[in-house]
């Protein structure tokens, strides 16, 4: 029969699961006491913890109460109710705290904040869904348990209980004023069903000092794009906003330029409608070991991507437009780059095209190892226009055609407890224009030796709780270099055409330049002129071989010592070592 009634006391748990096209969803309600008729699915819970997983949230909803009443299979209510949602229940920082709350389970066509029915693509059919509709008196909103919002009712979803609105950030700053950003969700706007591993967001901002701002994110993620096999990821951006406020980066560089000490600027100014887009393709995993990666990046001014996105500026990749064809199989491989140069302000090497290839760990003979790249390009070499002169006086425009090949062949052995490893190496370039304009064949070789040793200790009976350390092995390698080359070209003849900096250190260079004789007059002369502090130096001293533009004679020894400890961690019989 269905009469059965249950009275549980102590560590109570009453799970209850369902799958969806998404998932299992679990529901797990955690109590001191229950009392459970399961014929009429009613419940009474002290001290209760509704938890709600769904495969779609980053973390359990967790519906805390002293009193938890299930009224029937869909209807909850509850009392001093707290709702939080976070990866540590013990100690949640946001808590939602509501004096009366009702939740209903309802089974029926997803919808839009306007009423309309969310629909499949292709089928047009209605979205079935269920979902957690709440109510709530009296909401508290707390932060670290200070409250910071009061509101007398509360309606909405429990996953989802802003609707197609995302997020909500605002504040104060000097650079924008008051202001406040929005993220909405597209797909909740427009009705459509949100497709597996995709996400599409518009952002509706206002910031008092610069004025409204509108874009939009698209991203998704997948396999198997037009029908070949493959794994691909990709982003569309696109941002906008009517400024007419002026740039603040620090000092007076939102608006000029030093060029020479002490008052010789240029200035920088910046249009109304400014703005960004950046599209990004990314596909691996293509039959014959082809990868493509693809990106465009369109910026309207000199400051925009600084003052608004600060940390795409100082840690994101440049905001180059490329195109990116390799493919690798085994030992070798070839690529393919096309760079167009679309922002005036940043020195940059345009690439139309350039071509590489490369064969690495060819054994020969059984002893000898065998690694050769070689590449050839037309690339036009264009420095900043509306900033300071470059630090690098091979930072100059050319246009020039380049052929390279760079070879070496290395007798790795063993002697005794050492590792030795004699190499040589062979390059042989070409340039049709050097700095001066003239024709240029150069020719590059050295060689060397590779010494270590590794020296390692054990100590079993360490054993440390509190460290979470279960013996610890103590790892070393002792090793050293020499290396001696000569070239028949000087490095200081030849443009830099493989960028050593990336934007955002180019351009910090390139500004504190001319402030070094006003900030630090006793030194600057050194500091601008020493090669201790030149990139293409600094890259010759540490043997940084993938720019052949900086390559030239050197007679250098490296010492190094690499050490690491290791112990074991895991269950009994599943321990694994980490470093």
């Amino acid at each position: 029969t269905n009469s059965l009634e249950f009275y549980l006391a102590g560590n109570v748990e009453i799970r209850t699961q369902t799958t969806s096209k998404d998932g299992p969803n679990t529901e797990t309600l955690r109590a001191d006491e229950v009392y459970y008729d399961v014929g009429r699915n009613v419940a009474i819970a002290l001290k209760s913890d509704l938890e709600i997983r769904k495969p779609k949230l980053p973390y359990p909803i967790h519906v805390q109460a002293e009193e938890f009443f299930r009224l029937n299979a869909s209807l909850y209510q509850a009392q001093q109710t707290q709702v939080f949602s976070t990866i540590l229940p013990s100690d949640p920082g946001l808590k939602i705290e509501i004096r009366q709350t009702t939740i209903e389970e309802r089974q029926g066509p997803k919808k839009t904040i306007f009423g309309q029915a969310i629909t499949r693509q292709g089928s047009g059919e209605a979205i079935e869904n269920k979902e957690h509709y709440f109510t709530g008196r009296d909401m508290v909103v707390r932060v670290e348990g200070v409250p910071v919002f009061y509101f007398p009712y509360l309606s909405g979803r429990v996953e989802d209980p802003l609707g197609p609105l995302d997020g909500v950030n605002f504040g104060f700053n000097r650079p924008f004023g008051f202001f406040v950003m929005t993220t909405w969700d597209i797909y909740d706007l427009i009705g459509r069903e949100r497709p597996r591993d995709s996400r599409w967001q518009l952002m509706l901002d206002y910031l008092t000092r610069r004025g409204p701002a509108l874009g939009m994110d698209f991203q998704t993620r997948g396999r198997n794009a037009f029908n070949l096999d493959n794994y691909y990821e990709g982003r569309l951006l696109a941002w906008g906003i009517y400024d007419q406020g002026t740039d603040i980066l620090g000092g007076n560089r939102g608006t000029d330029i030093l060029i020479a000490p002490p008052n010789i600027t240029q200035p920088v100014s910046h249009p109304d409608w400014r703005g960004r887009v950046l599209g990004e393709w990314n596909v691996q995993e293509l039959p014959y070991g082809f990868t493509l990666q693809a990106q465009l990046g369109l910026l309207s001014d000199h400051n925009v991507l600084e003052q608004f996105y600060k940390q795409d500026f100082d840690n994101a990749l440049n905001q180059e437009t490329t195109l990116y064809l390799k493919q690798q199989v085994d030992r070798w491989a070839w690529t393919l780059l096309v760079e167009p140069r679309l922002r005036y302000w940043v020195t940059e090497t345009e690439w139309l095209p350039k071509a590489d290839g490369y064969l690495l760990g060819q054994k020969l003979l059984d002893l000898f190892t065998y690694n050769a790249r070689a590449g050839i390009g037309y690339a036009q070499l264009k420095p900043a226009e509306a900033a300071t002169l470059p630090y690098m006086t091979t930072d100059a425009a050319t246009n020039t055609s380049r052929l390279y090949l760079m070879q070496d062949l290395s007798l790795p052995f063993q002697a005794g407890p050492f590792r030795l490893v004699p190499y040589g190496v062979l390059g042989l370039m070409h340039y049709s224009q050097d700095l001066s304009g003239d024709d240029q064949g150069r020719l590059y070789g050295g060689g060397g030796l590779r010494a270590s040793i590794p020296l390692s200790r054990l100590y079993g009976a360490v054993e440390s709780d509190l460290f979470n350390l279960d013996g610890l092995y103590h790892k070393m390698v002792f090793s050293a270099h020499w290396f001696v080359a000569a070239s028949n070209t000087r490095l200081s003849t030849l443009p830099q055409l493989d960028r050593l900096n990336d934007d955002a250190t180019d351009q910090s260079l390139r500004d504190i330049r001319p402030h070094q004789p006003l900030v630090n007059p006793a030194n600057a002369a050194f500091l601008t002129t020493s090669l201790l502090f030149d990139p293409q130096y600094y890259a010759l001293r540490r043997l940084i071989d993938t720019r052949i533009d900086s390559l030239d004679q050197i007679n250098v020894v490296q010492l190094d010592l690499r050490q690491r400890w290791q112990t074991k961690r895991g269950l009994p019989g599943h321990q694994h070592i980490i470093d």
